[in-house]
């Protein structure tokens, strides 16, 4: 679908990605929530499993199709022009989907860890996580830290594979 060249083509155009980025957020965390549900705490990961490792296993696996239904050739777009190059391009959007099916996927099914660090700073915001001794501590996808935590020893709940922050308390 091709918009118009006007203000009110260019308008509706960031309208409607506007629409699209309050659902894709609304949607994680309606996922997260879902997937905690379903798995515990371990689920809070499904949005990261959809994302990075279910779609780009589907779309690599549609590519392969794609090119053996329509094969290569100097009138495909570029990345069918060359076969080598098609099989390639195809290889790495299906091994990027295993891989992060089989990452998250092991996160949601394995038990979490459950360590004792001490925390050195974090962010609330947008990269939420906690600085500890142990590394960075990511938030799985939609979730976020309370800001206002203090600097201290926490005792934390940790993804197996990724080490996502599922989960803290302060020890004294």
């Amino acid at each position: 679908m091709r918009y118009p060249r006007t203000a009110l083509g260019t308008a509706a155009f960031f309208v409607l990605a506007m629409v699209l980025l309050v659902v894709t957020y609304y949607l994680g965390h309606a996922l997260v929530g879902l997937g905690s549900s379903w798995f515990g705490l371990g689920g809070a990961v499904l949005p990261a499993l959809l994302i990075f490792g279910l779609v780009p296993l589907l779309f690599g696996m549609w590519l392969l199709v794609r090119l053996l239904r329509e094969g290569v050739g100097p009138a495909a777009p570029p990345w069918r022009r060359n076969v080598a190059v098609a099989f390639l391009v195809t290889f790495a959007v299906t091994a990027c989907g295993v891989w992060g099916s089989w990452l998250f996927a092991r996160d949601i099914i394995e038990t979490p860890l459950t360590i004792q660090v001490t925390a050195k700073g974090f962010e609330c915001r947008t990269s939420s996580g906690m600085y500890s001794d142990a590394g960075w501590l990511p938030t799985p996808f939609f979730t976020t830290l309370p800001c206002g935590l203090r600097a201290g020893r926490y005792e934390v709940i940790v993804t197996s594979a990724t080490h996502m922050l599922l989960a803290w308390q302060e020890r004294p």
